[in-house]
């Protein structure tokens, strides 16, 4: 099963001890295992540190969670390029409370060639074709 992951699935089981943590953790070891074939794109990086950053007050944790993702086994990092922008930006004109960040997730999953995505965002869930596993 070839599956997208969002970065709130990084971010969560990096800093989250409840349900929403325990899933990410699991969706992450079903990957490590080989139980999916797994994508995320760069802007994942972007997104964990960031937000991994403002939450803990930890920079350096911010840092660390970001470099296991480039080194988690059976993960493909998908990175974002110019068709990649320009597919987001014609998503984005057609749905027009669609986000820019959720725009190039989207255009990832599509270079990956899967309509699955997981993810806590229920954004994903508007969109006609594209089948979301959430977190609760």
């Amino acid at each position: 099963m070839k599956i997208y992951i969002d970065s709130n699935i990084f971010i969560y089981a990096a800093i989250d001890n409840d349900k929403k943590g325990e899933k990410s953790r699991q969706i992450l070891k079903n990957i490590a295992l080989g139980k999916y074939d797994a994508a995320t794109s760069s802007l994942t990086i972007d997104e964990v540190v960031w937000k991994i950053a403002k939450e803990t007050k930890d920079r350096d944790k911010a840092i660390k969670e970001s470099l296991r993702i480039l080194m988690f086994n059976n993960l493909k990092i998908i990175e974002i390029g110019k068709m990649e922008i320009f597919f987001s930006l014609a998503l984005m004109q057609k749905n027009k409370n669609l986000d820019p960040r959720d725009a190039i997730h989207l255009s990832a999953a599509d270079k990956f060639g899967t309509n699955l995505i997981a993810s806590d965002d229920d954004d994903f869930d508007k969109f006609e074709g594209i089948k979301r596993v959430g977190l609760v």
